[in-house]
């Protein structure tokens, strides 16, 4: 039986619900496949976590911007194929990442645009080297004066941060054996970024 590993958010959005702990559901359900979702939890033991990883078929994530992917997958790529049973020969484990979003391209209107912002309107940002007059983005407020709605530095936005964290992600779309996109918009970007 197909083996499917998991690492989720504890809290997941929508996206990460729909696009991967729904499908492992059903799969689980429907026994098609054996399912584990890592869900961050303190209490499993790493050990098990480890082997979970290391002895599915596919490793499934969603929009990852974590740098320890490129580094499973690079580690992954040294190991060897193996008899799960007298009758099953198991090749390596699988990298696929999941994606429906352009994080490349989020609006300054939204709240992730703390921990993804990099552009404006297809202008990329730079920090400002001058630190008494950081980098900010703007709206119109409703009446009609300029609403500062970012700065460089102030409340949790870091473009820097922002800027290697993407970079992250980018590297690990290229890393993974395969990307699945939920529309072509998806897939576009995918292929502009990776």
């Amino acid at each position: 039986m197909l083996r499917i590993f998991s690492r989720i958010d504890p809290t997941p959005g929508a996206s990460s619900f729909y696009r991967l702990l729904q499908p492992m559901n059903f799969m689980q359900q429907m026994r098609m496949a054996e399912c584990i979702a890592d869900r961050y939890d303190s209490r499993a033991p790493h050990q098990l976590i480890a082997e979970s990883m290391a002895y599915s078929d596919i490793n499934w994530y969603y929009q990852s911007l974590s740098p320890a992917i490129r580094k499973s997958v690079a580690e992954a790529g040294s190991w060897k194929s193996y008899w799960r049973t007298q009758a099953e020969w198991v090749p390596p484990t699988t990298f696929v990442m999941d994606t429906d979003d352009d994080l490349f391209n989020v609006s300054p209107l939204n709240p992730a645009f703390r921990t993804l912002g990099i552009r404006v309107e297809g202008v990329d940002l730079e920090a400002s080297p001058d630190p008494t007059c950081p980098t900010s983005i703007a709206t119109e407020g409703e009446d009609g004066k300029p609403f500062q709605l970012w700065c460089d530095g102030e409340e949790g936005f870091d473009i820097k941060r922002n800027q290697q964290g993407l970079n992250d992600y980018r590297e690990n779309l290229k890393a993974v054996a395969l990307v699945t996109c939920s529309t072509y918009g998806s897939e576009k970007y995918v292929l502009r970024e990776a």
